[in-house]
């Protein structure tokens, strides 16, 4: 494929259309310093060693404000934008064609037939596996992807929850966290000023239709073996994790925070959760 080239104003070489950017700026300077423009002649020396261009007042070192008056005042003035409308006439003119293969298909067309059945043979002898939408996941795969989230949940951030802002924190035992929206900020900060001490990176592994899964809550209170979580809504998803959860560990204190009482949580105590 032949490409497209447009000829520098700088040194008359014909370069292509997708480096004329790159090749201009570099070679205007290149002509600045051919033609031995005078820096003084431009600027004006200051004492912090930079030069004050004479045409606009704005500071540059020496190896800028030769390009920055070539630019802005003089043969370079708006160079940028023109090469912008030169990219813009070539896609312009690239749109419209259609790919080889539009419309066709193995019924109307005998390569695509033929690709499709070397396809479905690598498929049956097993040198190539498909996208494995359907195909039900192991249960130590499972297993590896539910600790895998929790951890990157606590270590990372939002991890898909896109419309929740989430803060890097640190517990009370000194370890860097993450707390998502606001909701857990303020829940945090409320257990900092009661002076209980809190954990986010704590793991519990419960059996949930004989997979091993792996729950982070919230908030860990290790004084009270206790567990606070934030809620919004308590789905019924939620209920059944937290059912498992109190069942496999009947000494462990389980408490909600909802959202009515966050509004005025600055009024609850600790001791009245």
């Amino acid at each position: 494929m032949t490409r497209r080239k447009v000829v520098c104003k700088h040194c008359n070489k014909e370069i292509a259309i997708n480096m004329i950017q790159r090749h201009e700026g570099p070679c205007s300077r290149k002509t600045i310093r051919k033609d031995s423009v005078p820096i003084e002649s431009i600027s004006t020396l200051l004492e912090n060693g930079k030069y004050s261009c004479n045409g606009c007042g704005k500071e540059y070192v020496r190896q800028g404000i030769s390009t920055h008056y070539w630019l802005n005042h003089g043969d370079g003035d708006n160079h940028l934008k023109k090469i912008q409308e030169q990219l813009h006439d070539f896609h312009e003119s690239k749109k419209g064609k259609p790919s080889w293969n539009s419309g066709l298909t193995a019924k109307n067309d005998e390569r695509v037939a033929k690709s499709r059945d070397s396809l479905l043979k690598r498929v049956e002898s097993g040198q190539f596996m498909p996208n494995r939408k359907g195909i039900p996941l192991k249960a130590s795969t499972k297993e590896k992807l539910s600790e895998a989230r929790s951890k990157f949940l606590n270590e990372r951030g939002n991890g898909g929850f896109r419309d929740i802002k989430w803060f890097k924190t640190i517990d009370s035992f000194g370890n860097e966290c993450t707390l998502r929206g606001t909701w857990e900020l303020k829940v945090s900060e409320w257990l900092n000023h009661q002076g209980i001490m809190w954990s986010r990176k704590y793991y519990i592994k419960y059996i949930d239709d004989n997979i091993k899964r792996t729950y982070s809550p919230d908030f860990y209170i290790p004084n009270d073996d206790l567990i606070i979580e934030v809620k919004g809504y308590y789905s019924e998803r939620d209920k059944r994790k937290m059912s498992l959860i109190s069942e496999q560990y009947p000494q462990l204190k389980i408490k909600f925070i909802m959202k009515n009482e966050i509004e005025h949580i600055d009024s609850i105590t600790y001791n009245s959760l």
